[in-house]
């Protein structure tokens, strides 16, 4: 399920607002409610409406669950092993996990996976994102544009992960360059928990492992390997097929091959 433009209405995240709202919705029974409360905004420190926009995100990232994101404060199994195990969201592999589901979740984000190699100013960026959920409504766009920039600009995922970089002059963001990532850059048990959560879409009980690169693959191809996402055209099937030989190899065939769970 991908989400528009409107989700996070303009607003970014950082690591410490994303363990905040965590760390909330676990210490609370029935789930929380991120909404504009006056006082759930003093608890957080933070806005009203960024009390809502952190729901949001929370959610984009698989971590809490509800269609919309003042609903959004029950934790799921993904939110608590990532809690259980990384609290403070310091390990590179959780940002890796957390890009992925933004990636499959966000159309914003999912910009990232459709730009090309290379500086892609701003001006583009605001266009690519108004043909991809077709509307003219420069606001939104321009309120899009903003959350994913303050989010990579705040996120291990903008200045870490190697993925893409943002151009400024002088204090102010004017493009974004999007870099190749290298295989030994995503670890290799992301890649196996991206692959098992992209294969719940799938009907069969085995698929060749290519089949996750390619856009009309059940639920889309998976955002790690597609080719759209930080390689030349072929260099993400290339990826795909060296990582996954890590994972799966049918040694008779030579042809890789992915077991499904029944």
């Amino acid at each position: 399920m991908s989400v528009g433009l409107t989700a996070t209405m303009g607003f970014g995240v950082s690591p410490e607002w994303l363990t905040a709202g965590l760390d909330l919705a676990r210490a609370s029974t029935g789930g929380q409610t991120f909404d504009r409360s006056p006082e759930l905004a003093l608890r957080l420190g933070i806005g009203t409406v960024q009390c809502e926009a952190l729901g949001a995100w929370l959610r984009l990232a698989g971590l809490t669950q509800g269609m919309v994101s003042r609903d959004g404060g029950v934790v799921t199994g993904l939110g608590r092993t990532i809690s259980g195990h990384d609290p403070r969201l310091g390990d590179r592999g959780t940002w890796w996990v957390i890009h992925y589901q933004w990636s499959r979740r966000y159309v914003v984000w999912r910009l990232l996976a459709e730009l090309g190699l290379g500086n892609s100013t701003l001006d583009r960026v605001d266009r690519e994102l108004a043909a991809g959920v077709g509307t003219r409504a420069a606001r939104t766009v321009r309120n899009a544009r903003r959350s994913l920039i303050s989010a990579l600009s705040q996120t291990p995922i903008g200045t870490d992960l190697g993925l893409v970089r943002l151009v400024e002059e002088g204090r102010r963001v004017v493009a974004l360059e999007k870099a190749q990532v290298r295989r030994e850059a995503i670890p290799l048990p992301v890649f196996a928990y991206a692959v098992a959560d992209w294969a719940k879409d799938w009907a069969g009980s085995s698929a060749p492992l290519e089949r996750l690169a390619e856009p009309d693959a059940p639920g889309g191809d998976l955002p790690l390997v597609s080719g759209r996402l930080g390689a030349s055209a072929d260099g993400g099937r290339g990826r795909l097929r060296r990582h996954g030989a890590d994972l799966f190899a049918d040694r008779r065939s030579g042809r890789s091959l992915l077991p499904l769970p029944a």
